[in-house]
């Protein structure tokens, strides 16, 4: 059976809808997180950092979060030839838009990025990196139910990848998380056995549980849309989480009836447009893979 989505055949009348799998995630947790991040574009003010050491700025960087990471991937790195014996790298850190049609018509580019493809003895597999702050690994069953990773196997499915005889499509047979744990031990770390600091949970899905996870994705696109379409009201998923939520003061001040304007400017910041100067309409449906 052929994998297929309903795929746009040419391009739209109209700008397509740009979104990642990020946006629908957040949306699922609660949709006034979603609108305060990304309809409003609010970015907390401490999460906007430089990607380098600046030194002008240099006490908003976790330098003891840092040492902890270059320690764990340093012996990461010592022991992955063995680990990934037999593996083949296609691509790293791979970006992606694909075009699609909801159900009710609206014309989406997928937005997403792959951390890994690699190819084993034939099979074709994607791999998320994932770091975690303690021994809290992924089990096989949360591989398997996590929809970000289901559609981002069908987004490449479909796109394909190139090879040296030519683009293959249809065989992403493999998922993998690698986990790394960056818990901060600091008496015995060099002593802790690699299963207590690195585990891979590697799974596969079939072709209609990749399709059932994209049509979700989409399914969630149209439940924004038609949201905003209609303008109607934005539901707080309010909870225990609300404590760990960038957000939560604004929400309280919002729901006393306060103008949190104020609030917003003095703590946060727009987001800017970060598009490639290449456009996404002129990347969409392209592989995501040179031949290597």
């Amino acid at each position: 059976m052929q994998f297929s989505l309903p795929v746009l055949e040419k391009p739209p009348e109209k700008k397509p809808i740009k979104i990642s799998y990020s946006q629908a995630g957040v949306w699922q947790h609660c949709q006034m997180k979603w609108k305060y991040g990304y309809l409003d574009g609010w970015t907390p003010n401490e999460y906007i950092l430089e990607t380098h050491i600046d030194p002008e700025n240099i006490e908003n960087f976790d330098i003891e979060f840092m040492t902890r990471l270059i320690r764990v991937v340093t012996r990461y790195m010592d022991r992955a030839p063995a680990w990934d014996k037999g593996r083949r790298i296609l691509g790293v850190e791979q970006e992606g838009f694909l075009p699609l049609v909801t159900d009710q018509g609206r014309d989406i580019l997928f937005h997403f990025i792959v951390d890994l493809i690699y190819e084993t003895q034939g099979i074709i597999g994607i791999e998320d990196h994932k770091t975690m702050g303690g021994a809290r690994w992924w089990s096989q069953d949360k591989v398997l139910m996590n929809p970000q990773l289901g559609a981002y196997s069908a987004a490449v499915a479909i796109m394909g990848v190139e090879l040296p005889s030519g683009r293959v499509t249809h065989m992403v047979d493999e998922l993998s998380v690698n986990q790394i744990n960056t818990y901060n031990y600091k008496t015995d770390f060099w002593q802790k056995p690699d299963n207590d600091l690195y585990r891979r949970a590697t799974t596969r899905r079939s072709k209609n549980e990749m399709r059932y996870m994209m049509q979700h994705f989409m399914n969630i696109v149209d439940e924004i849309q038609t949201k905003i379409e209609n303008d109607e009201p934005f539901i707080r998923n309010l909870g225990d989480h609300c404590d760990r939520c960038d957000f939560k003061n604004v929400c309280l001040f919002d729901m006393k009836g306060v103008d949190v304007s104020d609030i917003l400017s003095a703590g946060f910041k727009r987001k800017e447009d970060r598009d490639d100067p290449k456009s996404a309409e002129a990347r969409s449906g392209e592989s995501i893979l040179g031949a290597f």
